[in-house]
């Protein structure tokens, strides 16, 4: 796991020294080693955490046997060994024991080989003989990988607030997409909040001329859903597929070990990794004193399988400390509030280990969120719901209550209903602060593609495989990067992706549970209790911290200042209105005031150009929280 940046340019730039800067604040993400290389119109940057082959011999940039190719990679590759093996018999001289070095002499006879590629990857590959640059992101975007275009130039790097470093950059805000952005919390598809930043999408190669500097984006794998009889030993045939992605994942010259939530997908994978014969292994789970957590259920799963288990605590204060310093690591706004203790967790792993396997990416295969029960459930309610006005419709989904939110979904036409069932912030919300509901046929094209909504279930899961689990990986990757920790997703095979895409609806729904066929394996390795308990998730008490006006709640004086007003983003005195709602007990508000303040943040920092420390400073003395 590392950072990886680069240049492009045909005049009037040192680029070397710019990606030297650009590296510099890649820094965290690979603290053992800085690498650079450059020539006639481009330069590489590289900052490495070592995993796989710790010697100076796998530092990058790395060249071929000619030097006439240079690589600089993101990620792991869990079949470097086979593939190693088949280039050796061609001929082909490797100089390290790497797994990155298979990518470029893989390369050297063309981009085809991607697809033989088996694990998570954003890597840049120039070939100085065709003066080309290839970008390629791995099948399911575990790996980040943004570029930023401008006349004469282009410039690619893991995280977008390395483009601070050009020359030219201005950080402006793509307002057109606020509208999706805080309904979701996240943008579908390519875009981000920064205007000219974009994101290479999961399973793509982008071919760059540098001479010409055209740019030519093809995919290079997709997946569809196949709805035919029933697979015969499902089960067995899941079991199996996991146990070799847990193997492949295993591979590591460092310590190693997994987040440990107490729930099922995580239990299951550690069971997994004992299984395969790591008794010794480091298990870490984090909680509140406060709110709701899993940690009878991470204590009892560390005992059953005799990890050597960490739990964390973690307090209002850690939370609002870590606030600045999480959203400036993270990129973008902290959409997902488990985002903190999250980096928490990995910073107290460190102590012991360098890789952490995590349970990532199994709810969005396997039917694991509540909106999937829901969609199952009011596919019955269709033909009532569909004479019903879009107004009712609106206000049925404004409502607390499960039975009217299902109602409401049921009312709108299918395709938006696949789409909305992910929401985070109702319309409503949204307009109790002066936001507008805007709704955009880029957001249904990036989150739907062609996906065919007849079935409500499977459209959900699919939206949520091409949307959703792009945010998911972006938290994974940003937290852990934060603290030099790779962490590795095994449910996000791309064997086990295929394989779930060929489910019948009751190998994931069961009554009013989902992820059935994992539940089923699982209950060869975990407790009962474990194994068949309803998901709880994560569940940070935002609700009753900003009810207080001291420790986080002291922060959403933000929302209505004078530089909230001159964002003009929202209406500030909608936004106190709303803030004495909630304090005072008439509504909860916590959705809404988590989104809007995690926006003020990130805005503070990317747009205003605020430093961490001054606004670290500024948290401290609105929330008292120096003494503390």
């Amino acid at each position: 796991m590392c950072g990886i940046c680069g240049v492009i340019a045909t005049s009037g730039m040192e680029l070397e020294s710019v990606v030297r800067s650009m590296s510099a604040s890649l820094e965290h993400r690979g603290p053992d080693a800085a690498g650079f290389a450059a020539g006639r119109g481009w330069a590489l940057g590289h900052q490495r955490l070592s995993i796989v082959d710790l010697s100076e011999k796998a530092r990058q940039p790395m060249e071929n046997e000619d030097g006439s190719c240079a690589l600089v990679c993101n990620g792991e590759i869990y079949n470097h060994l086979d593939i190693r093996g088949q280039l050796l018999a061609d001929g082909h001289i490797f100089k390290s024991n790497s797994d990155s070095e298979a990518i470029l002499h893989l390369l050297e006879d063309g981009s085809a080989g991607v697809a033989r590629l088996n694990g998570m990857f954003a890597f840049a590959f120039l070939d100085k003989r065709s003066r080309k640059l290839i970008l390629c992101r791995d099948r399911l975007g575990i790996k980040p990988l943004y570029y930023y275009r401008w006349p004469g130039g282009f410039a690619f790097a893991s995280e977008s607030k390395a483009f601070a470093s050009l020359p030219n950059w201005r950080a402006s805000l793509k307002r057109e997409v606020l509208g999706e952005y805080f309904r979701y919390r996240f943008i579908a598809g390519e875009e981000t909040l920064l205007d000219g930043v974009t994101l290479l999408p999961p399973a793509s190669l982008l071919f760059l001329d540098l001479d010409s500097l055209n740019v030519d984006i093809r995919s290079y794998w997709d997946v569809s859903r196949i709805r035919e009889a029933p697979l015969e030993n499902e089960d067995e045939q899941l079991l199996e597929l996991l146990r070799q992605s847990v193997r492949d994942r295993l591979m590591s010259d460092v310590p190693l070990g997994a987040q440990l939530s107490g729930g099922l997908d995580s239990s299951l994978i550690a069971a997994l990794a004992v299984e395969a014969g790591h008794r010794n292994f480091h298990t870490f789970s984090v909680c509140f004193d406060e709110g709701d957590s899993e940690e009878k259920q991470a204590l009892q799963v560390a005992e059953v399988l005799g990890t050597k288990h960490h739990p964390i605590r973690y307090s209002e204060a850690d939370f609002t400390r870590d606030l600045v310093a999480g959203t400036r690591f993270n990129d973008d706004p902290l959409n997902h509030a488990n985002s903190l203790p999250m980096m928490k967790l990995c910073r107290e792993a460190k102590k012991d280990v360098t890789v952490l396997l995590t349970g990532e990416g199994a709810d969005e295969l396997f039917a694991g969120y509540s909106w999937h029960r829901r969609m199952a459930r009011f596919e019955r309610l269709w033909p009532l719901a569909g004479m019903m006005p879009l107004r009712g419709v609106e206000r049925l989904v404004a409502m607390r209550s499960k039975a009217a939110r299902v109602l409401a979904f049921a009312g709108l036409s299918r395709e938006l209903a696949a789409i909305r069932a992910s929401e985070w912030v109702s319309g409503r919300a949204l307009k109790a602060v002066g936001i507008a509901d805007s709704w955009r046929e880029e957001t249904r094209k990036a989150r739907l593609g062609n996906i065919d909504a007849f079935d409500l279930l499977f459209a959900a899961l699919d939206v949520d495989r091409r949307a959703y689990l792009t945010n998911v990986l972006h938290r994974q990757d940003r937290m852990s990067m934060a603290c030099a920790i790779e962490s590795r997703v095994p449910f996000l095979d791309h064997r086990v992706v295929e394989f779930s895409m060929q489910l019948g609806r009751d190998a994931l729904m069961g009554g009013i549970q989902g992820k059935q066929i994992l539940r089923r394996v699982a209950r060869n390795f975990l407790p009962a209790a474990i194994t068949f308990q309803p998901k709880i998730g994560f569940r940070v008490p935002l609700s009753l911290w900003f009810q207080r006006e001291r420790g986080l709640g002291g922060l959403l004086h933000w929302l209505h200042d004078e530089r909230a007003a001159m964002r003009g983003i929202w209406d500030p005195e909608k936004a106190r209105t709303v803030i004495a709602e909630h304090q005072t007990g008439t509504a909860d508000w916590s959705d809404l005031l988590w989104v809007l303040l995690t926006f003020e943040v990130w805005a503070r920092l990317r747009l205003d150009g605020e430093s961490q420390e001054a606004l670290c400073d500024q948290v401290y003395r609105m929330t008292e929280l120096r003494d503390t």
